[in-house]
């Protein structure tokens, strides 16, 4: 089952790195372009932290974090979408991501990698090549006020809770 916005098709070379998702017709701002996909595998964090190293690797390079203490393994097409420190998506709920801003066509549909990442150790030397490039992309990144400022309230809720927990403390 498809879901992924019908304007965006999978590459086999991103414009970042390896496959990516590039949109082959405008997408809208505002416009849905990748919802949640029912049926694929998730894991608690401590499932995780107990993988072997091999499938360690594989979740983190096409999982995500999708609540507090769960990974998604993504199944879909949605696996190959690239990570940019100027995405061109954003989060409106814990399942959906909208375009917010207009996407062109040729133009790679990205998100970025820190604003699900908030538990599990990642250090990520980033390509994204954006001006607003961080070169490292961590799973603390939410802790900068310069960031929470740029994404604001459009988070999953575990990031939300991340960044709150943080700040109080």
């Amino acid at each position: 089952m498809r879901t992924l916005h019908q304007n965006v098709v999978v590459i086999d070379k991103g414009v970042i790195e390896g496959k990516g998702l590039v949109a082959i017709k405008l997408i809208k701002k505002g416009e849905i372009v990748s919802p949640y996909v029912p049926g694929q595998p998730t894991y608690s964090i401590n499932d995780v932290l107990s993988m072997t190293p091999e499938e360690y690797k594989v979740l983190r390079h096409y999982g995500y974090q999708c609540r507090e203490n769960i990974i998604i393994h993504e199944q879909s097409e949605e696996r190959y979408m690239n990570h940019s420190c100027d995405p061109n998506l954003s989060w409106i709920d814990d399942d959906t991501v909208i375009a917010n801003r207009d996407i062109q066509p040729g133009e790679e549909v990205t998100y970025d990698y820190s604003t699900t990442e908030v538990t599990l150790p990642l250090t990520m030397e980033c390509h994204c090549g954006s001006s607003d490039c961080r070169k490292i992309v961590t799973n603390l990144d939410h802790r900068d006020p310069a960031w929470q400022a740029k994404y604001g309230n459009m988070l999953p809720q575990h990031t939300l809770k991340a960044i709150a927990d943080w700040n109080a403390s």
